[in-house]
């Protein structure tokens, strides 16, 4: 049964107060900037009062800016940000209104892009003016800030667009086979056997994934499978199907019902049956 893909889903999950989700939209980089970038993201709200969102983040890392009428992830806006890959499960708080758009890059390609490496960012949230300097992060700013919400996406692309390498790290290649084949094959849920299966050492591997995406293996598998079951939650609940959690456990190569439950409690926050009890 393949993996659904690491770019299916947004990471966030449901409200425990029931009030859903921000609605986002996408837009596809051009072919230059496809190569590191998977796609530019965009999403708007207004809320009656701050409002908190839970989020299981992809082991991706985001550049953003960042619009509102308060702080967000503790910052002044309107700012640009660096999102590292965040671990855990993290809580959004959002101010009554805003918009936010980011560029989501492919695993590796930050680095590629950048040229620092993504373990660095790990666990972080950082203004982008640390890593490119004042001046270019405020150029991307004011491109970004001053454009129509339809034109945001190709402002965006032209800032990036003059930083893209015409020549990359040939590990940045590898990073990418190796990362799509973890993300596409559900019978893969040692990181020994994908170790073996790209003929390289553990610690090798290790290294790799931590220079290039800032996380090692084991947890990108374990969070491969994490989506997935959310995934699986949200769609049959949402079709209004039954979800027997000990198959959907099963199918996704835990090895019984209790090994997924304290997983995924350790991960989302709550156990399969609170999550699947919350508000759609």
């Amino acid at each position: 049964m393949p993996r659904p893909s690491a770019t299916i889903g947004r990471g966030v999950l449901r409200s425990p107060d029931g009030t859903g989700r921000p609605q986002s939209q996408t837009v596809r980089p051009g072919v230059d900037v496809a190569r590191f970038v998977e796609r530019y993201w965009t999403v708007e709200w207004e809320v009656r009062g701050p409002a908190r969102r839970f989020v299981l983040g992809h082991p991706v890392i985001h550049v953003t800016v960042e619009v509102g009428d308060g702080p967000i992830h503790g910052f002044a806006t309107p700012v640009a940000l660096v999102h590292g890959i965040v671990r855990r499960t993290f809580n959004v708080d959002l101010p009554p209104r805003g918009w936010v758009i980011g560029a989501r890059f492919l695993p590796g390609g930050f680095r590629a892009v950048f040229g620092a490496d993504a373990v660095a960012f790990t666990d972080r949230v950082v203004p982008l003016g640390e890593l490119v300097g004042r001046s270019s992060a405020a150029e991307l700013l004011t491109t970004v800030t001053a454009a129509e919400p339809e034109d945001r996406a190709a402002a965006f692309e032209s800032w990036l667009h003059g930083r893209v390498p015409g020549a990359v790290d040939p590990e940045f290649e590898r990073v990418r086979t190796i990362v799509a084949a973890m993300a596409g094959d559900r019978t893969l849920t040692r990181a020994e056997d994908v170790a073996a299966a790209h003929g390289m050492s553990m610690r090798t591997l290790q290294r790799l994934l931590r220079r290039h995406v800032g996380v090692g293996p084991k947890w990108l598998l374990a969070r491969f499978r994490l989506h997935d079951a959310v995934a699986a939650i949200d769609q049959a609940d949402g079709a209004g199907e039954r979800i027997d959690l000990a198959d959907l456990a099963a199918s996704l190569g835990w090895f019984d019902q209790a090994h997924f439950t304290r997983d995924f409690t350790a991960h989302v926050g709550v156990s399969p049956l609170v999550y699947l009890a919350r508000p759609r």
